[in-house]
């Protein structure tokens, strides 16, 4: 320790006066006595090799060698401050002021969690994200200044598949429609960019997983430096009591709760919120405030945070004034690009083939690949193909009539599997079920969500297989049906409290993806049992 304070010398000259003026006439015995005042009933006992002894100045001397070196002590609170608020309590009124200047002085390296606290946190935050991290295709977005983790076992793709768009938002000024936009195909390149915004998206699209590999990407990199800036993941979702949120992000992160301050004011904090949508209707106005001025409090105003949202919901009380990144869905090249890149790592020989297939096969006609050739060799691009609301004329001159009726069949169908992949939760779920049933494609949505379902639950044992005929359908067994019944079930009682909080006449009811575990288990059966398919249904 060699801070100078105030300019009026290092912290130990200043130190070693005070403590040499108040040993001064002391005997061994009171000295042990307010030794053990400051230092009784901690973990780590700084009075080991604090003998008692000698005259005022080298015990003085000694106190402050020794307690500058031990450093900090339990309750985040350095060793010689404790000494000397200890000094201050006995003297009573009027202490020189270098009894209150120095322990602000030592203090605030001890409110910084130590290393063994940071690997703690890092390593349990890694458990929880490095899965999805590994799963991730990023998302490319748009910001407005004020990823994607695809869950697929075996796919562990960290690049970006979609688009981020950055919205900027001037300061006091009320929402707008954006007069310049920034694009990122990337969301760490986004979020050195745009280092504090709310993450928009619809159900699905990435917004939880992006946020997770923003904390995988962090969390590994503190783990390699230390010093570096610590990632906090938290679900807001979570808050369901009447605690501030100061209390409630301590609470959800236990390990370095109480060091979360100190981390914001030496901007060492990246605090990840997701779900701001999930905050009850109820709540929403209070709570939505309670973030903003946590996050525009003077000390905290520097360092980084990121809020998941979705983004019909994004207006009024949730508004939290920053800049946003909005997650645009993924276009018809892009799910091109990312079924090349699985199919590749999978199968490099034919993996590029297998995925042109597949693609085609979304898109509606394998013969729509030749059309497409054709438009781009009569002047128009890729994108405009996917895009065009009507044929152009120099288009047209090139193609048949059997050409633009396919094109007008499939491009333009509102109903396509294409567009339904535009989402990439819903790509991941397509690609698990065309894996699943050998290449088969589904009809539509409601055929991909049950043989999704099928899927899981027959990944649990809960599907009873036709021994004879291999195409009959598919039977459940007693904990499947049940399994399947409390989903639906707790489905509806979500739905229903959605539209309870938001009301019907005219309003987005939108999902509500979040309910208390008792609620879940009630739902599922109860306890043993509804555990047990709690813990099926989540996994």
């Amino acid at each position: 320790m060699h801070g100078h304070g105030n300019n009026r010398g290092p912290i130990a000259d200043r130190a070693r006066r005070l403590l040499t003026d108040y040993f001064t006439g002391m005997t061994e015995a009171q000295r042990q006595n307010l030794l053990a005042d400051a230092f009784f009933g901690l973990r780590h006992d700084p009075r080991e090799g604090l003998p008692a002894s000698g005259s005022a100045a080298d015990f003085a001397s000694l106190c402050v060698t020794h307690l500058l070196a031990f450093g900090c002590t339990d309750g985040r609170c350095h060793a010689l401050s404790r000494l000397l608020t200890t000094i201050r309590e006995r003297k009573g009124s009027d202490p020189h002021e270098d009894y209150i200047d120095l322990p602000l002085e030592l203090d605030p390296p001890c409110k910084l969690p130590c290393r063994h606290e940071e690997l703690a946190h890092l390593e349990t935050l890694l458990v929880d994200c490095r899965g999805k991290a590994a799963k991730y295709s990023s998302l490319s977005g748009v910001a407005r200044c004020a990823g994607s983790f695809l869950p697929v076992p075996d796919l562990q793709d960290q690049d970006d598949i979609a688009l981020l768009r950055h919205f900027r938002r001037h300061a006091g000024a009320p929402p707008q429609p954006p007069t310049n936009t920034r694009d990122y195909r990337h969301i760490l390149t986004a979020f050195e960019n745009v280092p504090r915004a709310v993450l928009l998206g619809q159900p699905g699209g990435g917004k939880s997983t992006t946020l997770c590999r923003l904390a995988a990407d962090r969390a590994a990199a503190a783990l390699e430096c230390p010093g570096a800036p610590l990632p906090i993941l938290v679900n807001l979702g979570a808050w369901t009591g009447g605690e501030t949120f100061g209390t409630f992000l301590a609470e959800q992160t236990q390990s370095i709760g109480d060091t979360i301050d100190a981390l914001a004011a030496a901007q060492r904090l990246i605090l990840l919120l997701d779900g701001l949508n999930e905050i009850s209707m109820a709540h929403r106005a209070a709570k939505a405030k309670a973030i903003r001025e946590y996050l525009t409090y003077p000390l905290r105003r520097a360092f980084p945070v990121v809020v998941a949202c979705r983004g019909d919901d994004y207006d009024g009380d949730l508004d939290l004034g920053l800049d946003t990144l909005t997650i645009q869905p993924l276009s018809p090249q892009r799910v091109h690009e990312v079924l090349v890149h699985w199919m590749k790592r999978a199968d490099p020989i034919s993996g590029e083939t297998r995925a042109d297939a597949l693609f085609w096969q979304l898109a509606g006609d394998p013969a729509l690949a030749s059309v497409c050739v054709t438009w781009v060799a009569a002047g128009a691009d890729e994108e405009l193909f996917w895009t065009a609301s009507s044929i152009p004329n120099n288009v047209s001159d090139k193609t048949s009539d059997a050409d633009d009726a396919l094109w007008v069949r499939h491009v333009r169908d509102p109903k396509g599997l294409l567009r339904l992949v535009a989402n990439p939760f819903m790509l991941n779920m397509l690609y698990l079920v065309w894996r699943a049933r050998g290449g088969v494609l589904p009809r539509d949505r409601g055929d991909l969500f049950d043989l999704f379902v099928e899927i899981l639950l027959d990944r649990e044992g809960l599907v009873v297989a036709d021994p004879v005929e291999a195409s009959a359908p598919v039977s459940f067994t007693s904990d499947g049906e049940r399994l399947l019944a409390g989903l639906t079930g707790l489905a509806w009682t979500m739905q229903g409290r959605r539209i309870a909080e938001v009301g019907v006449e005219g309003a987005d009811l939108g999902v509500l993806t979040v309910v208390e575990r008792t609620e879940a288990l009630e739902a599922l059966g109860g306890a043993p049992c509804g555990e047990l398919l709690l813990k099926k249904a989540l996994n």
